[in-house]
């Protein structure tokens, strides 16, 4: 049985908080402190209790970005989520925010290449 066979398709869609922080710009130990102080983002964990995130964690995470950029304090933000008013995920632009979106899409190639053979 080969590697890719193995690899289930929930699996192969979650993200280690190093690659989440790369793709959004925020750090991890915010992250971290989202997630313990506001339950904003609630990854799941491995057997070895590290943190993994969906493509939908990603994207909540963009929406706090965006909700913060708009004036709304981290505080206020997991009821604006509830509430579902939430602006469409912002993604950082300028030649950084760019360069940083391909730099993490790279690496997420490389690590499933090495994973896989």
């Amino acid at each position: 049985m080969s590697v890719q066979s193995r690899v289930q398709p929930a699996e192969a869609e979650r993200y280690p908080i190093r690659t989440v922080a790369t793709l959004t710009g925020v750090n991890p130990i915010t992250l971290r402190a989202w997630e313990r102080r506001y339950g904003l983002v609630k990854p799941t964990r491995t057997a070895t209790g590290q943190r993994v995130y969906s493509r939908a964690d990603i994207d909540t995470v963009h929406r706090i970005l965006s909700l913060m950029e708009n004036g709304i304090s981290i505080g206020q933000v997991g009821a604006a989520l509830a509430a579902g008013t939430t602006p469409a995920p912002a993604r950082r632009k300028g030649p950084w925010g760019e360069l940083r979106e391909q730099l993490a899409v790279e690496r997420i190639e490389r690590v499933t290449r090495e994973v896989l053979m």
